[in-house]
Order: C-alpha cells, then structure tokens, then sequence
C-alpha cells in the first residue's frame, strides 16, 4: 500500500486540452516536428527557384548549382562549409530541402553571418530530422 503514493508521484498528470505546446499541436504522434527556422516566404522562394533548376525534382550536384550559388554573393570559403552543412545525405548531391537550406545559409553568409560549424537541430530539414538522427547513431557505434 506505501507504494501507491510512491508510483502516482511518477505519473504525469494529462494537460487539459487547452494547454497542448506547439510541437504537440502540429505533430499528434510527437516524432515529427515539421517547423524549420527557414522562414516559410524564404522557403516558398527557393522552392519555386528549386523547380525551374530541376524540373523532375532529381537531386543536383555541384557542378549544376555553383552559379546559383555563387549568385548570393558569399564568400567562397562559406560557400565551401554550406554545401557541407546541406548535404545532409552526403551523396553529393542536394534536393530541394538541401537547397532550400544551403541558400538560405548562403544568403545568412552574405548578409555577415557567418555559417556554423555544425548544423543546429532547427535548420535540419523536417524531412531529414530522423535520417539525421539515424546518420548520428550509425556513425557513432
């Protein structure tokens, strides 16, 4: 009977329904966070751009997306870190989310912001958040 207490003190209480965060109200299952600091109008930009570069939505590599790249005007040696940082898959090659994000970090670089060494969990693409996750956990083992 003392261990009653004892296992209620471990059980969380439900929220009532008004009180459901963010990341709760978007994603029912609570695995799938599909917010991505990109702002959305910068996201739409970039996609429409994606399509006219790839009409068959097929992945492109370096070669066909250097010019575009170098467009944003950051500095080469940025350059060199995004498409590192983007290439989420390390195919060498991006989709269209990888190239959402590699020119919104090269657009950030322009502007004086410097890339970061590691991408932040919130710039990872939604749609590349739990590849991300396995890439860690096998290249950990």
């Amino acid at each position: 009977m003392r261990e009653l207490p004892n296992f209620m003190s471990m059980i969380t209480p439900e929220k009532p329904s008004g009180e459901l965060s963010v990341k709760e109200e978007n994603n029912p299952f609570g695995e799938n966070d599909d917010s991505w600091a990109i702002p959305k109008e910068f996201q739409e930009k970039m996609r429409a751009s994606w399509n006219s570069l790839s009409p068959s939505g097929e992945s492109l590599n370096g070669a066909q997306l250097k010019n575009v790249m170098l467009e944003t005007h950051a500095a080469g040696e940025h350059l060199k870190k995004i498409w590192t940082l983007s290439d989420v898959t390390k195919d060498g090659k991006l989709d269209q989310d990888e190239f959402v994000l590699a020119m919104w970090l090269a657009t950030e670089a322009a502007s004086g912001k410097l890339p970061p060494n590691t991408l932040p969990d919130e710039l990872v693409p939604p749609s590349y958040r739990s590849e991300k996750e396995k890439l860690f956990t096998l290249s950990n083992k």
